[in-house]
């Protein structure tokens, strides 16, 4: 007859298709309320986004390079600067913005 402390053991055994269906779940779950909403709910999203496009479009919009100026220097906490104005380069920027939000959960 198998003891508690042999059903706690099985109980714990996660084989690591169980681990990956549980992170594909999760991640789902996160993603539900960045995809479901044009603008997800993030305090200060909006202003990333508008930093993100000035900076992707600087270097071909003459309107903007007379305004703006982009000095790169390394800021810790601002990855989004880096990756989302090359995403935008293929898709528009709320779309890049929602990739990348939803990276950062995987």
């Amino acid at each position: 007859m198998p003891t508690s402390r042999q059903h706690a053991r099985r109980a714990l055994d996660l084989r690591p298709r169980y681990i990956a269906l549980l992170f594909v779940i999760c991640l789902v779950m996160v993603a539900i309320p960045i995809l479901t909403h044009p603008i997800p709910p993030l305090s200060d999203y909006v202003n990333h986004l508008a930093r993100m496009h000035v900076i992707a479009s600087v270097p071909g919009d003459p309107d903007l390079s007379r305004f703006y100026f982009i000095e790169w220097s390394v800021i810790p906490n601002l990855m989004v600067d880096l990756v989302v104005p090359i995403f935008a380069r293929v898709m528009n920027v709320y779309a890049a913005g929602e990739v990348f939000t939803l990276a950062t959960f995987a």
